[in-house]
């Protein structure tokens, strides 16, 4: 989360990148919780949460 506040390793579209072409993630909060995940360009998951 503290990547959220300071921006590190964030593209301008949200997501983050930990490793390149390895794994990536995106958190969005519009009133849900959604966390997106890529792993080796091939695995995508999303999970939602509801308030």
């Amino acid at each position: 989360m503290s990547r959220l506040i300071s921006g590190e390793d964030m593209r301008p579209d949200g997501w983050v990148i930990v490793q390149p072409n390895v794994y990536r993630f995106a958190v969005v909060d519009d009133g849900q919780f959604v966390v997106r995940t890529v792993i080796r360009e091939y695995l995508a998951t999303e999970v939602v949460w509801d308030r």
